[in-house]
């Protein structure tokens, strides 16, 4: 009995250790984003072209999967895109209008981004016209 008890806290406390790296590596994916945000607001990619993750990764002084993390999650919201062969680039309407970036929830819809801007949509009829009945469109 008690050697399943030592196995156990030696399972636990392997657990406790990877659970302390994935928060560490949590913080610090975060950390590069938002430091590339403030980079990017600060102008310092003129090129509007950010380095490749092994000079970013000697940069932050972080493995390449911290960096390849954090570039993950900023293409997957719009900041960055990656054009293959050519290097990973600032979206310019992350540029423009960043606060729609800044939504944490899920993707806003119209109505939210006028919304936000303080402008309420409207409809306006360009046209009308009556078609007859086919068989496509019953």
């Amino acid at each position: 009995m008690r050697s399943n008890g030592h196995v156990y806290g030696k399972i636990y406390g392997v657990i406790e250790d990877l659970k302390e790296e994935y928060f560490m590596t949590q913080f610090v994916y975060k950390q590069i984003i938002d430091d590339l945000k403030m980079k990017i607001f600060a102008g310092k990619f003129a090129d509007m072209r950010l380095p490749d993750e092994r000079s970013l990764s000697e940069t932050y002084q972080v493995s390449r999967s911290s960096i390849k993390r954090a570039l993950t999650k900023m293409e997957s919201v719009g900041i960055i895109f990656k054009k293959q062969g050519s290097g990973t680039f600032i979206n310019p309407l992350y540029i423009r209008n960043e606060s729609i970036f800044n939504y944490e929830g899920s993707n806003l819809g119209v109505t939210d981004n006028f919304q936000m801007h303080g402008k309420k949509p409207k409809i306006k009829v360009l046209s009308f016209s009556i078609c007859p009945q086919t068989p496509t469109l019953c």
